[in-house]
């Protein structure tokens, strides 16, 4: 209530009381003058009462007008119980939500500790299934691998079943053909055997009877040969089935130790040198080869030759065939090299798939040493930027594939410039040292730098490429 408001009420007060008071001061000297008697009391008493009444009036005014301009006087004077049981249901409220927070606030602290043990659980979990992740990504390259392998082995079990196909084609054709010759044959005898008979029985003829006669026995014996050569055919095709019959039992039991044009061993010859030279060079890869071969299972066909042998090559017409067999082929290579007078890649390649326990045909596939990289030349540029992730190790981890993704972006640059792999199918190597250095540089700078994958010397066709890492950007914050 404001001072005015306050100014006013006790001037209304001020008024009124006076007012009442100076009525009931004038009443009662009337009443007192003229002996005025109420209610049957004395004129005394009356005026008594009337000053009572008076003063009665003045405190019902004033109540009133407090009650009309205040409602805290109103709540006093006609809501002081009410107030009273009012403060004691909030008091008894108060109590109960002073309890209920108590125990909610144990409730709280029960599960902050719930979810400290839960957080403790999830990062078991997390650290589960991370080992997890890994383990399967493990299980999963397995599984490819195994994938590849049964791809591969069936493959050849369809490649061996296809060439058996055509063997039984083959079989199927010169036993129809050997049966039409003995079905011609059997024919040229009767008819032999009617001339004979004609021969005894016509006597003016003998002289043209016996020339049919010549002339069968030659046509007879000419059968003959045919069928000779013909089951000799049908023998070679049988032995020639036998082994891709076991080729295929293999594919289908044994480990593929060698894919079809897989290299087996690589040699890097100087044209220059004599072709004896080179022969040996030649002969002493196969040698190696061979000797590799044994360890992973792989078996000669007969005693006194190796694990690797050059397959021979055939030529010329089917009438006709030329054989070219290993003694041949070193010799023809040896002076392919010889006479082009350069450094050539010679690789040893696979047919076909092999599995343990069988002897490898290869064959030698020639390549021209040429300089792929000059020292200093500029592979692979990559940026890195440490910022990205909050956590250190998912931030290092991060980096350090990055880098391994650079470095099979220099596989595809030197496969791009023609040099060959290893027997392993690597171009080349490089330490763990200077990936880890690189990595500790970019994670001490905390800023995004460049680096360059540089060839540290000259790379040629054979391989291999060796690097280094060079760097653009601050060692430091």
């Amino acid at each position: 209530m404001n001072l005015p408001t306050s100014a006013i009420i006790l001037g209304t007060l001020v008024v009124a009381t006076t007012a009442i008071a100076y009525i009931g001061d004038t009443v009662g000297k009337r009443v007192g003058k003229r002996r005025v008697s109420l209610f049957g009391l004395r004129p005394r008493h009356t005026g008594v009462l009337i000053s009572v009444l008076t003063g009665v009036l003045i405190l019902a005014t004033a109540v009133l007008v407090m009650s009309i301009s205040s409602e805290r006087v109103r709540i006093a004077l006609f809501g002081m119980e009410k107030l009273r049981r009012d403060e004691s249901r909030l008091r008894s409220e108060s109590r109960h939500l002073n309890e209920e927070a108590a125990t909610l606030r144990k409730q709280r602290k029960a599960l902050e500790s719930k979810v400290a043990e839960r957080g403790a659980e999830v990062a078991t979990l997390e650290t589960q299934v991370k080992d997890l992740q890994t383990h399967l990504g493990t299980t999963e390259s397995s599984l490819k691998a195994s994938e590849t392998r049964l791809k591969t082995q069936n493959k050849a079990v369809a490649d061996a079943r296809s060439m058996l196909g055509d063997v039984r084609g083959l079989l199927t054709a010169e036993k129809d053909r050997l049966k039409k010759i003995e079905e011609r044959l059997e024919e040229k005898r009767r008819e032999l055997v009617k001339a004979n008979e004609q021969v005894e029985k016509v006597g003016d003829v003998a002289m043209r009877a016996g020339a049919d006669v010549v002339r069968l026995d030659a046509d007879v014996l000419a059968l003959e040969r045919e069928k000779a050569r013909l089951e000799q055919d049908v023998k070679q095709l049988e032995d020639f089935a036998k082994p891709l019959f076991e080729i295929a039992k293999r594919a289908r039991e044994g480990e593929v130790i060698y894919e079809a044009n897989q290299v087996l061993g690589a040699e890097v010859i100087d044209g220059e040198r004599t072709e004896a030279a080179i022969r040996q060079q030649l002969l002493s890869l196969l040698n190696g080869v061979g000797r590799e071969a044994l360890k992973k299972g792989a078996r000669p066909d007969k005693e006194g030759e190796r694990a690797v042998q050059l397959a021979t090559k055939r030529t010329g017409t089917a009438e006709s065939p030329v054989y070219y067999h290993e003694s041949d082929l070193l010799d023809l290579v040896a002076k392919d090299i010889h006479q082009s007078g350069d450094s050539v890649v010679v690789e040893l390649w696979a047919l076909r798939n092999y599995v343990a326990g069988e002897q490898v045909g290869s064959d030698f596939v020639l390549f021209p040493n040429r300089l792929c990289f000059h020292a200093g030349d500029t592979l692979v540029t990559r940026k890195l930027d440490p910022s990205g992730d909050p956590d250190a190790a998912a931030r290092k981890a991060g980096l350090f594939r990055d880098i391994l993704a650079a470095l099979q972006e220099v596989r595809k640059v030197a496969r791009a410039k023609g040099m060959r792999a290893d027997e392993s199918g690597q171009f080349g190597e490089v330490g763990y040292e200077q990936i880890f250095a690189l990595l500790d540089r970019v994670l001490a700078g905390k800023r995004a730098l460049t680096f360059h994958i540089v060839a540290a010397a000259e790379a040629w066709t054979a391989g291999p490429v060796k690097i280094r890492f060079e760097v653009e950007g601050p060692a430091s914050p």
